[in-house]
């Protein structure tokens, strides 16, 4: 089959007179593997990786929602041969998400708390 994975994104802005006109991107793909999945964790302040359930093999496809009210999220990972140490470029507001349209083979997605614990929900599908 084709086309069985779609991803959209618009950001919509305005203030003092000025605005950007919030256009929906829609990206249709497919999926030549199979697994995919939705579930939800819970994610201390320690580093802890993204515990996909599904026999997922890279790359990927995953959008992260923080579930909780108070407290953001810390969204990175590592290569532990080029990139020894973690790095967290994302940070995902209370009640926001993020959509990462590929994560490549030998990056570890690692997930931390700000403070305390936080339940996320991931959903992801193989490219």
């Amino acid at each position: 089959m084709a086309n069985e994975v779609q991803m959209s994104a618009r950001l919509f802005a305005a203030k003092g007179g000025a605005s950007i006109d919030g256009t929906t991107f829609t990206v249709t793909a497919n999926m030549t593997g199979t697994d995919m999945g939705q579930q939800t964790q819970d994610v201390s302040t320690s580093a802890e990786s993204l515990d996909l359930t599904a026999d997922l093999n890279a790359p990927y496809r995953v959008l992260i929602r923080n579930l909780d009210t108070i407290n953001s999220l810390q969204v990175g990972g590592y290569d532990s041969v080029i990139y020894p140490n973690i790095v967290y470029p994302i940070r995902i507001q209370p009640g926001e998400m993020c959509l990462l349209p590929r994560v490549d083979s030998g990056w570890t997605m690692m997930v931390k708390s700000t403070a305390g614990v936080v339940k996320i929900m991931a959903q992801f599908c193989e490219l």
